[in-house]
């Protein structure tokens, strides 16, 4: 794709007019976008320190007493995939990563890919690697030339190295056909072979615990063998013939999850996978079988957009769609395991347009982007937060909001929100498709963005 669409295109016009020609795509993050996709990775939170027993000194001529001390658990915080993407990360014949549920947090630095060319006012072609505090770390150097076009989805391997997917064909000058690994230093890694790629957009990846990568998107094939709409790869981007998926998507694949079980969650713009109905959402088996115990009825009326794992293993879903499986459910809703409506998630009327990105912060409580500017009758724009229950949270004021779609939400260490994507302004002040939000809902003017982006971002994963 020469020059590709905006998101706001990409979402309503490339996805859409593809699942209509065929029966969004994207996402980063998480997320998106992330994924934007929304597409995500995850890292998780680092473990509270050990508290340090000093014993008791000793008393002559009393013995000397040495307390016992019997350390508590390290509480552990489940981040997406997927992410990210965002879906959630894992490395091939990497060291062992295990995918765990959201929220994405961002450890002290994170790298953003997108559509723009400069950062600051300085050239960076299309992906940047940034501290917590939004300045640009130069020991990462993807060099004058960078990508060509977009970069939609980016994973963070375990070892430190790069994937990114999107709509470019070079990097550095050098042939790269929509998919490519980069070391740490923003030199692209000769181990894994690319050169042919995909024929079209990648949309999202996600790492298995194995470190296979599957590849979500609106593409046909990859290294020229058909592939429809998505493909597992080994760890040296050869493709993996044990993932069986028959005919594929009919569709645009927009999000990929992991599970902690390594079962793959599937949303997007399709109706139907191997030739059987499946309406935007599925699950498959670690082998590319689709997993019949996923029973989601008649699905949903229209595209799932992002997706997001909670620490329960309940599943919340949002995109454009109105009803799953007959009943009402305007652009946001929380499945259980098994497939099937949580009824206790409750958004009473929901949002009046498209969620677009999820965020699930260590309470649980959960950030929602989207197009919307209203949600339950109140109006809220393109970025609010719920309670555990589906219910508004009054404690996070975002006031005007942003004016433009996020397509990345990503949380930090210290529970400050990193916001990304089209919108230039936040709650009136300008804020170039970057803002960093305090817990309560405010712009944290010590984020270093300055005039931030020149163009879209979609995706930004801890790294």
């Amino acid at each position: 794709m020469a020059n590709p669409p905006d998101y706001n295109d990409l979402k309503r016009s490339q996805r859409i007019a593809a699942n209509k020609r065929l029966s969004l795509g994207y996402v980063i993050q998480s997320g998106a976008p992330t994924s934007v996709s929304q597409a995500a990775v995850t890292t998780p939170k680092e473990p509270a320190p050990t508290p340090t027993i000093t014993p008791t000194p000793t008393i002559t001529p009393t013995p000397t007493v040495t307390p016992t001390f019997s350390p508590t658990s390290t509480p552990t915080l489940l981040p997406t995939a997927t992410l990210t993407p965002t879906p959630t990360p894992t490395v091939t014949n990497g060291p062992t990563f295990t995918p765990t549920p959201t929220p994405t947090i961002l450890p002290n630095n994170f790298i953003v890919g997108g559509n723009f060319i400069t950062y600051k006012g300085n050239t960076e072609s299309r992906i940047v690697l940034l501290d917590e505090n939004g300045n640009k770390l130069n020991t990462f150097n993807n060099g004058s030339g960078g990508f060509d076009n977009s970069v939609f989805t980016i994973l963070k391997q375990t070892d430190g190295k790069i994937i990114a997917g999107g709509a470019f064909t070079q990097y550095k000058g050098q042939q790269n056909n929509r998919i490519i690994r980069i070391n740490t230093d923003g030199n692209r890694d000769t181990t894994f072979d690319n050169s042919i790629g995909f024929d079209t957009e990648p949309y999202c990846i996600v790492q298995q615990s194995d470190g296979k990568l599957i590849i979500g998107g609106f593409f046909n094939s990859y290294k020229n063998i058909t592939s429809n709409n998505i493909v597992r790869i080994n760890t040296d981007g050869n493709r993996d013939s044990s993932f069986v998926t028959g005919a594929g998507f009919n569709g645009n694949v927009v999000d990929l999850l992991i599970q902690p079980d390594g079962k793959t969650l599937v949303g997007g713009g399709f109706t139907t996978y191997n030739n059987t109905g499946v309406n935007y959402i599925t699950r498959l088996n670690s082998d590319g079988t689709r997993d019949i115990s996923f029973s989601t009825g008649s699905g949903f009326s229209d595209i799932v957009e992002c997706l997001e794992l909670q620490q329960d293993g309940k599943i919340l879903v949002g995109g454009s769609f109105t009803q799953f499986n007959g009943s009402t459910a305007n652009k946001l809703v929380r499945l259980n395991s098994t497939g099937t409506i949580d009824n206790t998630f409750n958004i009473g009327t929901g949002f009046n347009d498209n969620v677009t990105c999820l965020a699930v912060q260590p309470d649980q409580k959960i950030v929602v982007g989207g197009y919307f500017n209203n949600f339950n009758g109140t109006s809220y724009y393109k970025i609010l937060r719920l309670n555990t229950n589906g219910s508004l949270d009054n404690t996070f004021i975002s006031s005007l909001g942003l004016n433009y779609s996020p397509t990345s939400i990503l949380v930090q260490n210290s529970g400050k929100l990193i916001v990304i994507g089209m919108f230039t302004s936040f709650n009136g002040t300008p804020a170039n498709y970057i803002v960093r939000i305090n817990s309560n809902g405010t712009i944290d003017n010590t984020f270093s963005s300055s005039s931030g982006f020149g163009d879209i971002t979609w995706t930004a994963p801890g790294i």
